[in-house]
């Protein structure tokens, strides 16, 4: 039976329990015998894209939001590359961490990705999060977002934007 990539992605990278206690999975290698000496195979940790696969393919709460984690503690690039592409999951919980992972990221994608959260999520509460998120990037565009936000229909969301703009240094 093959292994999906999923299953492999989280192998390899020890996402398959061991956070919240469960046991994980354990593969011994034995070794070749002498006859066969082979060079020993490097594990490669799963790329960007497989982790952001690993949010929307995993039927499991744990190893998604280990895949988001991961992909958070990546240099900002390759972080923005999956963290993208698990935005399209449904679930405003993941997008939620999503969000926060983002806050953490630099560079030009991250605030745009916010932004359009910012303005399109349905879900109130992953709005909130994309502009708590974009007020610790604090850069112009960050604002420019965070200003769009006073008409958002929800006067939470509203509230949020005026009180993040009067603490948000003057451009």
């Amino acid at each position: 039976m093959k292994a999906s990539r999923l299953a492999l992605a989280l192998l390899a990278c020890g996402l398959a329990g061991e956070a919240m206690g469960q046991e994980t999975l354990q593969i011994r290698h034995e070794s070749p015998p002498a006859s066969h000496s082979a060079a020993p195979a490097s594990q490669t940790p799963p790329s960007a894209g497989q982790l952001g696969h690993a949010v929307l393919d995993s039927p499991a709460w744990q190893p998604r939001y280990q895949a988001i984690h991961e992909l958070a503690r990546r240099p900002p690039a390759e972080a923005t590359e999956g963290l993208e592409l698990a935005l399209a999951t449904p679930e405003p919980a993941l997008r939620r961490e999503i969000a926060q992972a983002l806050g953490q990221a630099y560079g030009e994608t991250p605030p745009v990705l916010l932004g359009q959260m910012l303005l399109g999520d349905p879900d109130e509460q992953v709005r909130a999060a994309a502009l708590r998120a974009l007020a610790e990037l604090d850069t112009e565009i960050a604002r420019q977002f965070i200003r769009q936000a006073l008409r958002d229909p929800e006067p939470f969301i509203r509230t949020l934007a005026q009180e993040t703009l009067a603490r948000l240094a003057p451009p």
